[in-house]
């Protein structure tokens, strides 16, 4: 069993012999011999310190090893384009010389912004084929601006068979067709599955609102 007793040749040395009651350094182990009057003496000489400083100047010198970068993906804007030909009787373009309607999708979020006009009567969906990677997450209600004033009361939405136009004329459910010779125009932003929890809490764009233009 080890015996536990007070190294009286620390104290000596510290100048604390008269106060051992309270500077009592107590070791737990086998006894060991005292040379020259100090218990487990290290010599320590120049070439020691040069070891023990080369020791702890390798250790500093470590290099971590180099971990691989990984590339951040960077989503890109897929660009869908709908021919002219696609549009429904009476439906043309704003600018006929245009060719194509510009779609615009980023992840799940799709941009548009089209000008139309109806050379007769029209009420129904704009165009004849509506591509699938542009549907919709669900039928979303569109922001149309036209040149009849308030004589009428153009509405519409977007769903799977692309924007839908009409004229209400009281509720939801009653909708008939919009007077021929009328430009409109359709712009707007929407999701082709389900909207982020996330919303934008500032006004990113600067039109003075916080919307889903801003996401």
């Amino acid at each position: 069993m080890s015996n536990v007793y007070i190294d009286e040749a620390l104290l000596d040395a510290a100048g604390l012999s008269e106060f051992p009651e309270l500077y009592a350094y107590i070791h737990e182990r086998e006894p060991k011999p005292i040379v020259d009057g100090i218990a487990n003496q290290i010599i320590v000489g120049p070439q020691y310190l040069q070891d023990q400083v080369k020791d702890n100047d390798d250790k500093l010198n470590v290099q971590p090893i180099p971990q691989p970068i990984v590339p951040v993906e960077i989503p890109q804007v897929q660009i869908f384009k709908i021919p002219k030909s696609q549009l429904a009787p009476n439906v043309q373009m704003y600018n006929p010389a245009d060719e194509y309607f510009y779609f615009y999708k980023l992840r799940n979020k799709v941009v548009y912004n089209i000008g139309l006009y109806l050379s007769n009567d029209f009420m129904g969906f704009v165009f004849t084929n509506f591509l699938e990677e542009l549907y919709p997450f669900s039928k979303h209600a569109l922001v149309l601006g036209d040149d009849v004033g308030h004589k009428q009361n153009v509405m519409g939405y977007i769903s799977e068979k692309g924007p839908y136009l009409g004229v209400s004329i009281g509720s939801v459910d009653q909708v008939t067709s919009i007077k021929g010779n009328t430009h409109v125009a359709i712009a707007g932003v929407y999701y082709t599955d389900q909207e982020p929890l996330k919303r934008a809490t500032n006004d990113v764009n600067g039109d003075g609102k916080i919307n889903i233009v801003d996401d």
